[in-house]
Protein backbone atom coordinates (compact mmCIF):
# COMPACT_ATOMS: atom_id res chain seq x y z
CA UNK A 1 0.00 0.00 0.00
CA UNK A 2 1.51 3.33 -1.07
CA UNK A 3 1.12 6.37 1.14
CA UNK A 4 1.92 9.86 -0.11
CA UNK A 5 5.14 10.87 1.69
CA UNK A 6 4.01 14.35 2.72
CA UNK A 7 0.60 13.38 4.02
CA UNK A 8 1.35 11.07 6.95
CA UNK A 9 -0.08 12.86 9.99
CA UNK A 10 -0.51 10.65 13.02
CA UNK A 11 -3.57 8.47 12.49
CA UNK A 12 -4.49 10.15 9.20
CA UNK A 13 -3.13 8.75 5.94
CA UNK A 14 -3.66 9.92 2.37
CA UNK A 15 -3.10 7.19 -0.21
CA UNK A 16 -2.04 7.41 -3.84
CA UNK A 17 -5.12 5.43 -4.79
CA UNK A 18 -7.22 2.38 -3.97
CA UNK A 19 -4.92 -0.65 -4.03
CA UNK A 20 -5.88 -4.31 -3.61
CA UNK A 21 -5.70 -4.13 0.19
CA UNK A 22 -8.02 -1.13 0.41
CA UNK A 23 -10.36 -2.62 -2.20
CA UNK A 24 -10.66 -5.82 -0.14
CA UNK A 25 -11.38 -3.82 3.02
CA UNK A 26 -14.06 -1.79 1.21
CA UNK A 27 -15.68 -4.97 -0.10
CA UNK A 28 -15.91 -6.34 3.44
CA UNK A 29 -17.93 -3.37 4.75
CA UNK A 30 -21.70 -3.92 4.69
CA UNK A 31 -22.56 -0.22 4.78
CA UNK A 32 -21.28 3.13 3.57
CA UNK A 33 -22.39 6.76 3.41
CA UNK A 34 -22.62 9.23 0.51
CA UNK A 35 -22.42 12.99 1.19
CA UNK A 36 -23.27 15.68 -1.37
CA UNK A 37 -24.31 19.34 -1.27
CA UNK A 38 -25.62 22.03 -3.61
CA UNK A 39 -23.52 25.07 -4.50
CA UNK A 40 -25.88 27.54 -2.85
CA UNK A 41 -24.64 28.83 0.49
CA UNK A 42 -28.04 28.16 2.08
CA UNK A 43 -28.45 24.76 0.44
CA UNK A 44 -28.66 21.70 2.64
CA UNK A 45 -26.01 18.98 2.79
CA UNK A 46 -27.38 15.50 2.15
CA UNK A 47 -26.00 12.25 3.60
CA UNK A 48 -27.38 8.91 2.42
CA UNK A 49 -26.67 5.50 3.98
CA UNK A 50 -26.14 2.67 1.49
CA UNK A 51 -25.91 -1.09 1.62
CA UNK A 52 -26.47 -4.35 -0.29
CA UNK A 53 -24.18 -5.85 -2.92
CA UNK A 54 -24.03 -2.68 -5.00
CA UNK A 55 -20.60 -1.01 -4.64
CA UNK A 56 -17.63 -1.66 -6.93
CA UNK A 57 -14.04 -0.49 -7.00
CA UNK A 58 -13.46 0.04 -10.72
CA UNK A 59 -9.83 1.10 -10.49
CA UNK A 60 -7.30 2.92 -8.27
CA UNK A 61 -9.14 6.21 -8.82
CA UNK A 62 -12.62 5.12 -9.86
CA UNK A 63 -15.58 3.59 -8.00
CA UNK A 64 -19.27 3.11 -8.73
CA UNK A 65 -22.47 1.82 -7.24
CA UNK A 66 -25.97 0.79 -8.25
CA UNK A 67 -28.48 3.44 -7.19
CA UNK A 68 -31.81 2.05 -5.99
CA UNK A 69 -35.15 3.86 -6.14
CA UNK A 70 -35.90 5.74 -2.95
CA UNK A 71 -38.26 8.39 -1.64
CA UNK A 72 -35.84 11.16 -2.62
CA UNK A 73 -33.28 11.98 -5.28
CA UNK A 74 -30.95 14.42 -3.52
CA UNK A 75 -27.66 12.68 -4.33
CA UNK A 76 -28.39 12.64 -8.05
CA UNK A 77 -29.61 16.26 -8.00
CA UNK A 78 -26.43 17.48 -6.35
CA UNK A 79 -24.15 15.41 -8.60
CA UNK A 80 -25.81 16.81 -11.69
CA UNK A 81 -25.38 20.34 -10.38
CA UNK A 82 -21.72 20.20 -9.31
CA UNK A 83 -20.42 16.61 -9.10
CA UNK A 84 -18.87 16.95 -5.64
CA UNK A 85 -19.14 13.84 -3.50
CA UNK A 86 -17.60 12.13 -0.49
CA UNK A 87 -18.08 8.39 0.08
CA UNK A 88 -17.30 7.21 3.61
CA UNK A 89 -16.82 3.70 4.95
CA UNK A 90 -16.51 2.88 8.66
CA UNK A 91 -15.55 -0.36 10.36
CA UNK A 92 -17.92 -1.49 13.11
CA UNK A 93 -15.92 -4.56 14.15
CA UNK A 94 -13.03 -4.77 16.61
CA UNK A 95 -10.46 -3.08 14.35
CA UNK A 96 -11.52 0.57 13.90
CA UNK A 97 -11.07 2.50 10.68
CA UNK A 98 -12.78 5.23 8.66
CA UNK A 99 -12.05 5.61 4.95
CA UNK A 100 -13.14 8.57 2.81
CA UNK A 101 -13.18 8.83 -0.96
CA UNK A 102 -13.50 12.39 -2.27
CA UNK A 103 -14.11 13.01 -5.95
CA UNK A 104 -16.36 14.01 -8.81
CA UNK A 105 -19.44 11.90 -9.43
CA UNK A 106 -21.65 11.42 -12.47
CA UNK A 107 -24.95 9.63 -13.06
CA UNK A 108 -25.39 6.90 -15.69
CA UNK A 109 -28.81 5.70 -16.81
CA UNK A 110 -29.82 2.43 -18.49
CA UNK A 111 -28.28 2.28 -21.93
CA UNK A 112 -25.12 4.17 -20.93
CA UNK A 113 -21.88 2.13 -21.06
CA UNK A 114 -21.05 3.15 -17.48
CA UNK A 115 -24.43 1.82 -16.31
CA UNK A 116 -23.74 -1.61 -17.77
CA UNK A 117 -20.16 -1.59 -16.48
CA UNK A 118 -21.33 -1.29 -12.88
CA UNK A 119 -24.77 -2.93 -12.91
CA UNK A 120 -23.49 -6.18 -14.41
CA UNK A 121 -21.09 -6.62 -11.48
CA UNK A 122 -23.98 -6.97 -9.05
CA UNK A 123 -27.17 -9.03 -8.71
CA UNK A 124 -30.09 -7.70 -10.73
CA UNK A 125 -32.47 -5.68 -8.56
CA UNK A 126 -36.00 -4.51 -9.50
CA UNK A 127 -35.47 -1.19 -7.69
CA UNK A 128 -32.47 -0.12 -9.79
CA UNK A 129 -32.91 3.36 -11.29
CA UNK A 130 -29.34 4.50 -12.12
CA UNK A 131 -25.64 4.01 -11.54
CA UNK A 132 -23.29 6.53 -9.94
CA UNK A 133 -19.63 6.60 -10.97
CA UNK A 134 -17.03 8.62 -9.05
CA UNK A 135 -13.62 9.73 -10.30
CA UNK A 136 -11.75 9.60 -7.00
CA UNK A 137 -9.39 12.51 -6.32
CA UNK A 138 -8.47 11.79 -2.71
CA UNK A 139 -8.29 8.57 -0.67
CA UNK A 140 -7.75 9.01 3.06
CA UNK A 141 -8.39 7.19 6.30
CA UNK A 142 -8.63 8.06 9.99
CA UNK A 143 -8.63 6.20 13.26
CA UNK A 144 -12.36 5.57 13.77
CA UNK A 145 -11.87 5.28 17.54
CA UNK A 146 -15.16 7.08 18.16
CA UNK A 147 -17.19 4.62 16.07
CA UNK A 148 -18.99 1.99 18.18
CA UNK A 149 -18.62 -1.76 17.66
CA UNK A 150 -21.76 -3.37 16.28
CA UNK A 151 -22.68 -6.74 14.84
CA UNK A 152 -24.36 -7.27 11.48
CA UNK A 153 -27.69 -9.09 11.65
CA UNK A 154 -28.35 -9.10 7.90
CA UNK A 155 -29.49 -7.10 4.90
CA UNK A 156 -33.04 -5.79 4.71
CA UNK A 157 -34.99 -7.10 1.72
CA UNK A 158 -37.63 -4.36 1.85
CA UNK A 159 -36.47 -2.54 -1.32
CA UNK A 160 -36.83 -5.69 -3.40
CA UNK A 161 -40.19 -6.60 -1.88
CA UNK A 162 -41.48 -3.07 -2.40
CA UNK A 163 -40.42 -3.05 -6.06
CA UNK A 164 -41.79 -6.52 -6.75
CA UNK A 165 -45.13 -5.64 -5.16
CA UNK A 166 -45.52 -2.48 -7.25
CA UNK A 167 -44.36 -4.08 -10.49
CA UNK A 168 -42.68 -2.31 -13.40
CA UNK A 169 -45.53 0.11 -14.11
CA UNK A 170 -46.01 0.87 -10.45
CA UNK A 171 -42.32 1.68 -10.04
CA UNK A 172 -42.53 4.05 -13.01
CA UNK A 173 -45.41 5.82 -11.24
CA UNK A 174 -43.50 5.91 -7.93
CA UNK A 175 -40.44 7.47 -9.57
CA UNK A 176 -42.66 10.00 -11.35
CA UNK A 177 -44.15 11.01 -8.00
CA UNK A 178 -41.08 10.81 -5.75
CA UNK A 179 -38.01 11.27 -7.98
CA UNK A 180 -38.94 14.16 -10.27
CA UNK A 181 -38.27 17.03 -7.87
CA UNK A 182 -35.43 17.92 -5.59
CA UNK A 183 -37.38 17.78 -2.34
CA UNK A 184 -35.38 19.35 0.42
CA UNK A 185 -34.22 22.63 -1.08
CA UNK A 186 -34.73 25.58 1.32
CA UNK A 187 -37.87 27.61 0.69
CA UNK A 188 -36.83 30.81 -1.12
CA UNK A 189 -37.82 32.66 -4.29
CA UNK A 190 -35.70 32.29 -7.41
CA UNK A 191 -35.80 33.60 -10.94
CA UNK A 192 -34.99 30.84 -13.38
CA UNK A 193 -35.91 29.18 -16.65
CA UNK A 194 -38.57 26.50 -16.76
CA UNK A 195 -37.77 23.78 -14.19
CA UNK A 196 -36.12 20.58 -15.31
CA UNK A 197 -37.03 17.10 -14.11
CA UNK A 198 -34.35 14.66 -13.00
CA UNK A 199 -36.30 11.64 -14.17
CA UNK A 200 -39.16 11.93 -16.59
CA UNK A 201 -41.59 9.83 -18.53
CA UNK A 202 -42.27 11.71 -21.81
CA UNK A 203 -46.08 11.61 -21.57
CA UNK A 204 -45.93 12.70 -17.94
CA UNK A 205 -44.01 15.86 -18.80
CA UNK A 206 -46.47 16.75 -21.56
CA UNK A 207 -49.47 16.21 -19.30
CA UNK A 208 -48.01 18.24 -16.45
CA UNK A 209 -46.84 21.09 -18.67
CA UNK A 210 -50.27 21.38 -20.26
CA UNK A 211 -52.35 21.17 -17.11
CA UNK A 212 -50.01 22.27 -14.28
CA UNK A 213 -51.47 19.51 -12.14
CA UNK A 214 -49.82 18.13 -9.05
CA UNK A 215 -47.43 15.34 -9.93
CA UNK A 216 -49.59 12.86 -8.03
CA UNK A 217 -52.41 13.63 -10.47
CA UNK A 218 -50.22 13.93 -13.55
CA UNK A 219 -49.57 10.21 -13.60
CA UNK A 220 -53.29 9.50 -13.74
CA UNK A 221 -53.80 12.19 -16.40
CA UNK A 222 -51.06 11.05 -18.74
CA UNK A 223 -51.48 8.70 -21.67
CA UNK A 224 -49.87 5.51 -20.53
CA UNK A 225 -47.12 4.15 -22.73
CA UNK A 226 -45.70 0.62 -22.83
CA UNK A 227 -42.21 1.91 -22.08
CA UNK A 228 -40.60 0.19 -19.13
CA UNK A 229 -38.72 2.02 -16.41
CA UNK A 230 -35.50 1.96 -18.44
CA UNK A 231 -37.12 3.52 -21.49
CA UNK A 232 -39.10 6.08 -19.52
CA UNK A 233 -36.10 7.59 -17.77
CA UNK A 234 -34.38 10.11 -20.01
CA UNK A 235 -31.00 11.74 -19.69
CA UNK A 236 -31.17 15.43 -18.90
CA UNK A 237 -28.03 17.47 -19.33
CA UNK A 238 -28.90 20.85 -17.79
CA UNK A 239 -28.51 21.60 -14.07
CA UNK A 240 -31.85 21.23 -12.37
CA UNK A 241 -33.96 23.92 -10.75
CA UNK A 242 -37.15 22.70 -9.24
CA UNK A 243 -40.58 23.82 -8.16
CA UNK A 244 -41.83 21.23 -5.70
CA UNK A 245 -44.79 19.20 -7.04
CA UNK A 246 -45.32 21.43 -10.10
CA UNK A 247 -43.73 21.68 -13.52
CA UNK A 248 -44.37 24.07 -16.35
CA UNK A 249 -43.00 27.24 -17.95
CA UNK A 250 -42.62 30.19 -15.63
CA UNK A 251 -40.16 33.03 -15.14
CA UNK A 252 -40.47 33.28 -11.35
CA UNK A 253 -40.99 30.11 -9.36
CA UNK A 254 -40.82 29.53 -5.60
CA UNK A 255 -38.70 26.48 -4.91
CA UNK A 256 -40.57 24.39 -2.33
CA UNK A 257 -39.85 21.63 0.11
CA UNK A 258 -41.61 18.29 -0.01
CA UNK A 259 -44.91 17.79 1.71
Amino acid sequence: MTIAADTLRGWDKVFDGIDESLAAWIAAQPMWFVATAPLAADGRVNVSPRGHDSFSVLGPHRVGWVDYTGSGVETIAHLRENGRVCVMFAAFDRRPRVLRLHGQGSVALPGDPAFEEVALRHPAHPSTRAVVVVDVERVSDSCGHGVPMMGLVGERDLLRLHAEKKGREGMDAYRALKNTTKHRWPLRPVTAPAPTLLFQAPDLVLACSASRLRLSNCWRAMTRSPADSSGAIQRLGAPAIFNSRRVGPSADLPVGTST
